[in-house]
Parts: structure tokens; sequence; C-alpha cells
């Protein structure tokens, strides 16, 4: 189940990113962790998507929301596709 945070950082990106689509797991530290996906990543490079998520969340995030966000991977549609 979603914690508040996470719907809130989904929310956020999503503002930026409509056609985003993350991926969270609960964890026992409490941090947001996970995987996001979007057109919006292509032709970017590693350090691109991160300071992409990294500003997006900074300004909707308190700094203690902040604090509360490990690490997120910024795939896009293709990256995402696991063969079955």
């Amino acid at each position: 189940m979603a914690t508040k945070l996470q719907k809130k950082v989904v929310r956020i990106l999503k503002e930026e990113m409509p056609d985003i689509k993350a991926f969270f797991e609960p964890t026992d530290s409490g941090l947001v962790t996970g995987a996001v996906v979007s057109r919006r990543f292509a032709r970017m490079q590693f350090l691109q998507r991160q300071r992409l998520l990294q500003r997006v969340l900074r300004k909707g995030l308190t700094a203690d929301e902040n604090q509360k966000v490990g690490t997120i991977a910024a795939l896009t549609p293709a990256e995402a596709e696991v063969p079955a």
C-alpha cells in the first residue's frame, strides 16, 4: 500500500511529466525508493535524469520530506521492458 509521501511524490512528478508511471515499494527504513518510467527521459543521460527528478521534487516537497526520498531509478519505457 502506498504511503502518503509516495502518493505526494507521484502527484508532484505527474505535474511535470504526465505520462510517468511510478513503481514504489514500502521499505523498512520508510524511504521512498523505486523506479519511475517516462518518455521524458529519452535522450537524457543518467545524471540529467536524476537532476530533473531532484529539481521537481525539491520544488514540491518540504526539506523534511525530501530527506525521506531515497534512490529512484529513472527509465524510459523501452528501458523498463522486461522480457517474459
